[in-house]
């Protein structure tokens, strides 16, 4: 057809299609990409990874996202550990709270930085112009 569709859309697609009905190792109510195709959830890249892409020496790109990407990868994993760690010995609220509290708190951190993100040159262009016919079909 010459549609553009997001990353997430092909998999929505294909979950919805019903091609894997009856062909799941799970129960289909457990799967969270499936419960976002239901509901058309979108699933796209983060603002930071612009701003980390902008901040990037020129040429080393691919290593610069290499090392973001495993760290964020280890950082996962140990948040995984000690939140199941808490879970276990504090309950499941416990943790709730926490990651609540630390989520709010790393949001109003990011007020602090914004004027080392944003240019204070107004002629300056921050992010580059989507032309319109680049635009995804939805």
């Amino acid at each position: 057809k010459g549609e553009r569709y997001f990353p997430h859309e092909y998999f929505y697609q294909i979950l919805l299609s019903n091609e894997l009905k009856g062909k799941y190792e799970g129960n289909p109510d457990d799967c969270w990409l499936l419960e976002c195709a239901k509901k058309n959830l979108p699933m796209v890249v983060p603002g930071w990874a612009a701003i980390f892409t902008r901040h990037i020496k020129k040429g080393w790109e691919a290593f610069s996202w290499s090392i973001e990407s495993t760290m964020l990868g280890f950082a996962a994993g140990l948040a995984a550990a000690f939140g199941g760690i808490l879970a276990g010995v504090f309950g499941f609220h416990v943790v709730f709270i926490l990651v609540s509290v630390f989520g709010l708190l790393s949001s109003t951190l990011l007020l602090l930085v914004r004027n080392q993100v944003f240019t204070k040159n107004q002629e300056e262009k921050t992010f580059p112009a989507i032309h319109p016919k680049e635009k995804l079909v939805h």
